[in-house]
């Protein structure tokens, strides 16, 4: 599993090796990865989702093929919301006398 917080970079990584070298694509929940914050990059071993959304969590499938046949990965990706500090100010009570 991968986390990341929202308006970050996400790297999700996929290795692969073979002869002939195969081939990897990658998809979320099922579909294509339409999104334009999303890149492949490395020869496919690396998907790089810029700026993460809350859209963007989900399970990550990539795929590698060559003429000897295919494997599939799968990776989860978490997405977490950026959290603020908050302090609260309580009056302070005085003492009966």
């Amino acid at each position: 599993m991968v986390t990341a917080v929202v308006g970050t970079t996400a790297m999700l990584r996929c290795t692969s090796s073979g002869d002939p070298a195969p081939v990897q694509t990658w998809s979320q929940n099922g579909a294509d990865i339409v999104s334009s914050r999303a890149e492949v990059v490395s020869n496919g071993s690396v998907l790089m989702i810029r700026d993460i959304m809350e859209v963007d969590q989900g399970t990550y499938h990539c795929h590698a093929s060559n003429i000897a046949g295919s494997v599939n990965a799968t990776v989860e990706l978490n997405v977490i919301s950026k959290s603020l500090a908050s302090l609260s100010v309580f009056p302070r009570l005085q003492p009966s006398l």
